[in-house]
This record gives structure tokens, sequence and C-alpha cells, in this order.
């Protein structure tokens, strides 16, 4: 199973992708946050397979989650998912060896696939080392 904490402060945003992914096997949405602040302790408990994070939320934005993850030497799969698409967000999240990042605007169906793409490219990996042990 490929687990999903998503962080947003949007309602709408994390229902929306928490019904699409939910139609994908194999994926289970373990956590959802809505403010930045509640976001590090939940991931650091439940350590998710990949995290979908907002930039702008209250409490806590997402740049500065993503560097208490790296304080925290947590290994998640990290997935900004804006509703700003800046280019200088873009290069800083970069820098910050962020591993994806989209808009929400015109991006949403990309992000979808990629969490597909990640679940199945887990799968293969068990089943590799299953066999591998065998």
């Amino acid at each position: 199973m490929f687990s999903i904490i998503e962080i947003d402060d949007s309602d709408i945003i994390r229902k929306r992708v928490k019904e699409q992914l939910n139609e994908i096997d194999d994926v289970n949405v373990i956590g959802e946050v809505k403010n930045g602040r509640d976001a590090i302790p939940i991931i650091i408990g439940c350590k998710p397979d990949a995290v979908i994070l907002d930039i702008h939320m209250p409490q806590k934005n997402g740049f500065e989650i993503v560097k208490e993850l790296q304080m925290f030497e947590i290994e998640t799969t990290i997935i900004i998912f804006t509703s700003f698409p800046n280019p200088h967000y873009r290069k800083i999240f970069k820098q910050l060896n962020v591993n994806y990042f989209f808009d929400k605007t015109n991006e949403f169906n990309e992000m979808i696939d990629l969490i597909q793409e990640l679940s199945t490219k887990k799968k293969e990996m068990k089943n590799l080392e299953y066999r591998t042990q065998m």
C-alpha cells in the first residue's frame, strides 16, 4: 500500500484529491492536515510514502515544513501542490531537494498520475525484494 498525507488548508482541494486517490488501487490517504502547525507531528508519526504539500497555509508554510522534514531526516516523497506556481518558488523547492512541484490550477491530473506511478514502482520494488529473498 502506498501511503499519503495531504497538507492543505483548502477543504475542497483535500476532498477532491482524496476522492481521486481513493480510486487508485494500493493508494491510501492516511492523514489530512489543514494547517502547517500540525503537519510535522503527523508525518513523523505516520511515516507516509508521500506528502502532498501546499505552500501557503496558516501557522506554518510549506517552506518551513520542508526544512523541518529535512532537519528531522524524514524520508518521504514531497509533492508540492500549489496555486502559486511562481518560478521563484519552484527554484527554492528545487534547491531544497523537493521531489515534485505541481500547479493546482492546471496540473491536477498530472499529480494524480504521478502518485499512481509512484505506487506502481513501490509495488514492483516489493515484488523484486520478495523474489530475491527466495
